[in-house]
């Protein structure tokens, strides 16, 4: 049998053993399937029953594969995602996913949102504080571990979540990788409030999360990734995998200041090149502002 057609036998009998109510063995059936074959289809269904079954972590996992499917689905798989998220207190995520669907389509979702976070205060008070300080010395926190931590504070409600957010991002002693990606949590919360933000060299700024676009869809960033997948450098591809990803860490690090950061996007990705150990000729050189914020991103680069 082909992979395609054992995906599609598990799947029927997971239908006959969900119609004879024989559910363990049906959802042992569809997480085989989904192990040929990550379907939205699929996805919906393990997620209903290990929501059903208060298999809550298994669930949110699993939800979050699709985010951009169940934002694009009907009503009741939206309403499924919200659901899973607020009864695993992952509030930050439901809010994340509201912030993605038609203005007319949140109101009744945050209001569920809201009293779910309301009750959590009640109810779990010691919980809250506890993550919220941890959240809040997330500098304190390894970098190879920053990032399960921002999930776990991903259960905070919002307000608590923001005023540790706010900390992190003027912590003189968080990476600023660990800003950056603090800082895309509130642009994907869609924070209208502004905010004060330490940047890669050290200055402070003043932003509103909801005015930046996301990384990929910077204008710069699309440039600068455009141009290194045109160049030669793309033939190698293991050599353009690596570069790929060096580049955009690059410019993560720079969010959001691209446009003071990179003066002239050639000369940039030329002297990016050079830092990574290239070996050309060129007669062009960065300005004074640039090289002022090379020097940052070679310093952040070496601390990571």
């Amino acid at each position: 049998m082909t992979m395609a057609s054992d995906y599609q036998q598990l799947q029927e009998d997971a239908q006959k053993n969900i119609a004879t109510g024989n559910i363990e063995a049906a959802i042992e059936q569809l997480e085989q399937a989904y192990t040929l074959e990550q379907s939205f289809e699929v996805n919906q269904q393990l997620v209903q029953y290990y929501y059903e079954h208060e298999q809550l972590q298994a669930a949110t996992d699993l939800i979050k594969e699709f985010v951009a499917d169940y934002v694009q689905g009907t009503e009741s798989q939206q309403s499924l995602y919200v659901d899973v998220c607020v009864r695993a207190n992952y509030f930050i995520d439901a809010r994340q996913f509201v912030a993605q669907l038609p203005v007319n389509n949140q109101l009744s979702y945050v209001e569920t949102i809201i009293e779910a976070e309301n009750r959590y205060r009640d109810d779990q008070h010691t919980a809250l504080v506890t993550n919220q300080k941890a959240f809040f010395h997330l500098s304190e926190v390894p970098m190879g571990q920053q990032s399960r931590a921002i999930s776990k504070a991903k259960q905070l409600p919002l307000q608590e979540f923001v005023f540790s957010a706010r900390g992190i991002l003027v912590d003189p002693f968080a990476h600023q990788l660990t800003r950056v990606s603090v800082l895309d949590e509130l642009m994907k919360l869609a924070v209208a409030e502004p905010v004060d933000m330490l940047t890669l060299i050290e200055t402070k700024i003043n932003i509103k999360p909801s005015d930046i676009k996301a990384l990929e869809q910077q204008p710069i960033v699309i440039e600068v990734m455009g141009r290194l997948a045109e160049s030669p450098l793309a033939n190698d591809p293991s050599q353009y995998l690596v570069l790929e990803q060096q580049f955009r860490l690059c410019l993560m690090l720079l969010m959001p200041n691209f446009d003071e950061a990179i003066g002239d996007v050639q000369t940039w990705m030329e002297q990016t090149l050079l830092m990574f150990g290239f070996e050309f000729q060129t007669d062009k050189t960065e300005t004074e502002t640039q090289k002022i914020w090379r020097e940052g991103l070679s310093n952040a680069l070496l601390k990571l």
